[in-house]
């Protein structure tokens, strides 16, 4: 349900490394 980030790393940036972080395991618990 979660898809606006994909997890090739288009949307990576070392400016948001925490928030991918966070973003990261909130896929993981929503793939669960």
């Amino acid at each position: 349900k979660v898809q606006s980030m994909p997890k090739e790393g288009s949307g990576l940036k070392p400016k948001g490394t925490m928030l991918e972080r966070a973003i990261r395991e909130l896929e993981k618990k929503v793939a669960e």
